[in-house]
């Protein structure tokens, strides 16, 4: 065993001898090896904001109110040539929607439904809204081709979500509402396709999710949509 750690140590010497290290940054490590290609780590990456549009006639967004906010935890980016690479990261992500014409409300089971706002709240309602909160995780996986520091990527991204909730909010004859439901089951895993436009540090976005928040629950409240946004690289 030992022998074998030796031999294997001796092999490393001659890689980690033409391995250059550049920090870039306190969040940043680029290892670069034998001059044909790179590997940059990167941890708090980028932060971002994203508007969803929601593709089903039976939700009314209120609004713009609709959209997700993530901040990149880590970023593996492989590039073994000068003009092609990989990103591979994880985000955290809090997604929410807005909607005016219907009302969520938990079941038994903590599934959400959507029911119109008057058979909710037991009457012709005003200045009514309802909101799903999530949080959850991302994984996103790109394919970039670099011209000239202009990246385009496209690719997909897996979701963990952890937790969600709904907010109902409405005004009856003189008097204001607001019913907040924590603990709503989400989809534990989602996904979507990307395609992203950077320069440098700053880029524009878009996604697609088929398959969404598929268990808020049932009917209107599965949701699909595009999202488009900027991020901001740190």
């Amino acid at each position: 065993m030992k022998k074998r750690f030796l031999i294997l140590l001796l092999a490393l010497v001659p890689l980690a001898a033409s391995a250059q290290r550049s920090d870039l940054g306190d969040n940043r490590l680029i290892l670069v090896t034998n001059g044909t290609g790179t590997v940059d780590f990167a941890v708090l990456g980028h932060v971002g904001y994203g508007f969803h549009i929601v593709t089903q006639s039976e939700f009314e967004p209120r609004g713009v109110l609709c959209g997700e906010l993530f901040v990149n935890l880590v970023k593996l980016s492989l590039a073994p040539l000068d003009n092609l690479g990989v990103d591979l990261g994880i985000d955290f992500k809090y997604n929410h929607f807005n909607a005016k014409k219907a009302a969520f409300m938990l079941d038994a089971e903590h599934k959400v439904q959507a029911v119109p706002f008057a058979d909710f709240a037991g009457g012709d309602v005003s200045r009514n809204s309802a909101r799903i909160n999530i949080l959850g995780f991302s994984a996103p996986l790109l394919v970039k081709g670099v011209i000239s520091g202009l990246a385009v990527g496209i690719g997909a991204e897996v979701g963990l979500n952890v937790w969600g909730s709904v907010r109902d909010s409405y005004q009856l004859g003189e008097r204001r509402y607001s019913v907040m439901e924590p603990n709503a089951r989400v989809s534990t895993f989602t996904y979507g396709f990307i395609a992203d436009v950077s320069f440098y540090g700053l880029s524009i976005y878009a996604k697609f999710y088929p398959r969404s928040m598929r268990t808020l629950q049932e009917g209107s409240t599965a949701l699909h949509y595009w999202t488009i946004g900027v991020a901001f690289g740190f």
